[in-house]
C-alpha cells in the first residue's frame, strides 16, 4: 500500500499527495522500507518530478528513480547537492571567494549537463532535462530510465563469444558517437554499461550510462585548464583507468584514454579476470602505469576470430600513440575481425529433456492442486517467463529477468550451461562414490559384531 515517506500515512492510490499536505507524495511501501533515512523520497522535484526510489549513491549526489508529471514517465533523476559542489570547487581553488564557487559549481554542472544533451545514440542514455531546485539547493539531471542488468552481473555468470562480440560492438559504437562530439567518458566500467532489450520486438541492446564526468576536449579548453581539472585529480575507476588518468595527467587524457576502458572491459569478458587485478586501488594504478601488458588467454568455451587477442592488447598500450586512435578506428578494426565469423554452435545439453520433463510435471501437479482447490488459473497468464527455459541463438546471455522487464516479451538472454553441467556431474560422482562407502561401512561393523560375539563364546 502507498505511503507517505514523511509522515508514514498510508493512503490507496501511488503518488498520491500526503493527505496530510505535508508536501510530500506517497510512494511504494518497499522502497519507503529499504531507505527510510533518505529524505528526499517522496519529495517533488521542481514541480515536475517525484522521486520514488533510490537507484544508488555517488561522491558527489544521489542518484533516484523519478516519475515525470504531466508525461507519466519513469526517469533516472541524478541529483547534486549544490553545497557538495561548493566544497569541491573551493577545494580546487581555495583564493575563490564563496560567490566565485558557487558561480562556477552551477557552470561545471550546466557543462556538464550539456555535454549529456549532445548524445542522442541508440547506445547512449538520453538526457531529457536539467535544472536547479526550487529552494536553490539542489541540482538536478532527468535522464532516460533503462530496465535492465549491469554489464556487471553478465561477467559473473560469463556471456558467450557471439553475445561478449555484440556487447563490445554496441559500447564502441556509443563511444563513437561521443568522441565525434569531442566527449571523452572518462569513466567506462561494467557498473555503468546496461543489458536490456526493447519491449515492442525483444531486440536486445546495449546502453552506455554515466558521462557525467566526461570533459569536453577542445571546444572547452579555457575552462579545463582551470583548477578544477589541474593535474593531480583522478577521474575515473582505477581498475579501468589508463596510464595517463593514473598519473592524474588530465591534459593527456584523449580519445585513446576510452579506448583503453574498452580494452579491459574486452579483456576482463573473454578472460574471466581483470588484466591488473591489484589488491587495492592504490596497486591497481601502479600496475596500468608500470606492468607489462598481460597475455590474453580466452577462458573456457570463448572461441572468438583470430585477431582479437592482438585487438584488445594493441587497445591496452601503455603509449597512447600506440592505441587505436577514437572508437571509430577500433569499431572498424574489429568490425573487420568478425567479418564472415561463425559463432561455434552451443554444446549440446544432455540434462535439458530431463529438466523439461522434470519441469512439464511440476506444471501439471500445480494445475491439479489448483483444480482441487477451485482456484483460478486466469492470473498466471500475466506472469512473465523467468529463466526456466532454455533460448538458443539469442543475441545476449540469459541473466537474472528485470524487476520490470515488460510481460509477453521474449527472453533476450540465454544462459550458459556447461558450469551447471560439470556441477550435476561432480555432484553424480560423489553420489555414486557415497554407496560404495555406506555398504563397506555397514560390511566392517558386521564382522566386528560377529567376530565379538565369536570371542565372547
Amino acid at each position: 500500500m502507498p505511503i507517505c515517506p514523511h509522515c508514514e500515512t498510508k493512503v490507496e492510490e501511488l503518488l498520491a499527495p500526503c493527505p496530510t499536505q505535508d508536501g510530500y507524495y506517497c510512494i511504494k511501501e518497499k522502497d519507503f522500507s529499504s531507505f527510510q533515512g533518505d529524505k528526499l523520497l517522496g519529495r517533488a522535484i521542481s514541480g515536475r518530478y517525484i522521486i520514488t526510489s533510490v537507484i544508488g549513491r555517488g561522491a558527489i549526489g544521489r542518484v533516484y528513480k523519478g516519475r515525470q508529471l504531466g508525461v507519466d514517465r519513469d526517469v533516472v533523476l541524478k541529483i547534486f547537492k549544490l553545497d557538495r559542489l561548493l566544497e569541491d570547487e573551493l577545494g580546487y581553488n581555495p583564493s575563490k571567494t564563496i560567490v566565485e564557487a558557487r558561480t562556477d559549481a552551477r557552470e561545471r554542472f550546466i557543462r556538464e549537463a550539456k555535454v549529456l544533451g549532445q548524445l542522442t545514440h541508440p547506445n547512449c542514455v538520453t538526457l531529457y532535462d536539467f535544472g536547479i531546485s526550487d529552494d536553490d539547493a539542489l541540482l538536478y539531471i532527468a535522464m532516460e530510465y533503462v530496465a535492465g542488468r549491469s554489464l556487471r552481473r553478465a561477467l559473473k555468470q560469463g556471456l558467450k563469444p557471439a553475445a561478449t562480440i555484440d556487447v563490445m560492438r554496441q559500447i564502441l559504437a556509443a563511444v563513437r558517437q561521443a568522441h565525434s562530439l569531442d566527449i571523452v567518458h572518462r569513466d567506462l566500467k561494467p557498473e555503468n554499461i546496461i543489458l536490456s532489450f526493447r519491449s515492442e520486438s525483444g531486440e536486445p541492446f546495449v546502453k552506455v550510462l554515466d558521462f557525467g564526468i566526461a570533459k569536453l576536449v577542445g571546444k572547452d579548453q579555457d575552462l579545463m585548464d582551470q583548477a578544477k581539472t589541474s593535474a593531480g585529480m583522478l577521474f575515473g575507476t582505477p581498475a579501468y583507468m589508463s596510464p595517463e588518468q593514473c598519473r592524474g595527467a588530465t591534459g593527456e587524457i584523449v580519445f585513446a584514454s576510452d579506448i583503453y576502458a574498452v580494452g579491459c572491459l574486452f579483456f576482463e569478458l573473454v578472460t574471466g579476470q581483470l588484466p591488473y587485478p591489484g589488491r587495492s586501488p592504490q596497486q591497481m594504478i601502479i600496475m596500468h602505469q608500470e606492468y607489462p601488458i598481460p597475455s590474453v588467454e580466452f577462458r573456457e568455451g570463448m572461441e572468438l576470430p583470430e585477431g582479437i587477442d592482438a585487438f584488445i592488447r594493441k587497445c591496452l598500450a601503455k603509449d597512447p600513440e600506440e592505441r587505436y586512435s577514437n572508437a571509430k578506428e577500433a569499431l572498424r578494426i574489429l568490425d573487420g575481425l568478425v567479418e564472415g565469423w561463425v559463432p561455434p554452435p552451443d554444446k549440446e545439453d544432455v540434462l535439458e529433456p530431463f529438466r523439461q520433463a522434470e519441469l512439464d510435471a511440476l506444471k501439471q501437479d500445480s494445475v491439479m492442486r489448483e483444480q482441487k482447490s477451485g482456484a483460478s488459473l486466469s492470473s498466471l497468464d500475466s506472469v512473465p517467463p523467468m529463466s526456466m527455459h532454455t533460448a538458443r541463438g539469442e543475441t545476449f546471455d540469459t541473466l537474472d529477468p528485470p524487476e520490470e522487464e515488460p510481460h509477453n516479451t521474449p527472453s533476450a538472454f540465454a544462459p550458459t550451461s556447461s558450469d551447471n553441467i560439470k556441477k550435476r556431474k561432480r555432484k553424480g560422482m560423489n553420489q555414486a562414490l557415497l554407496l560404495p562407502l555406506v555398504f563397506l561401512v555397514i560390511l566392517l561393523a558386521c564382522v566386528g559384531l560377529v567376530f565379538l560375539l565369536y570371542s565372547r563364546s
